[in-house]
């Protein structure tokens, strides 16, 4: 079960923890390192940044529960998905929805002009399109 196994182990070592190389401190908890190192690579490490261990150890905790809200806002507006681009989304789509609408009221309206134009048929054509508009049976429909 190599997979379970922490570097350590595997070269005969025991767990102590992660040690961070700028100052030599040892961290046993995930949380204690996450704290210190932040939650990936990218981040800049405490001891770095001048957090006096004891003293400001709250201020560290505070900053990376920042750097967390950050990185999920920069991660809603690279996806568009803050609350101001949802509700641009959702009004867009009322535009669409609105423009469509009026498009097709011109459209009937130029159909009822357009008839309105039309004169009338002659007598004789009225039969025929009487005829057209009966429902022929066909074999198939039987």
């Amino acid at each position: 079960m190599i997979g379970s196994m922490t570097d350590a182990q595997l070269h005969g070592c025991a767990f102590k923890g992660w040690q961070c190389f700028h100052c030599g401190e040892v961290f046993e908890s995930v949380a204690s390192a996450s704290n210190h190192f932040g939650i990936d690579q990218f981040k800049e490490p405490g001891c770095l940044i001048k957090v006096k261990y004891g003293e400001e150890r709250g201020l560290e905790i505070e900053l990376r529960k920042v750097e967390q809200e950050r990185d999920e806002l920069q991660f809603k507006i690279s996806n568009e998905s803050t609350e101001a681009d949802l509700k641009m989304q959702s009004m867009q789509g009322q535009h669409q929805i609105a423009l469509r609408r009026e498009e097709e009221k011109g459209y009937a309206r130029g159909l009822d002009d357009g008839r309105n134009l039309l004169p009338s048929p002659a007598p004789g054509i009225s039969k025929v399109i009487g005829q057209q508009s009966e429902k022929k049976e066909y074999p198939c429909e039987k």
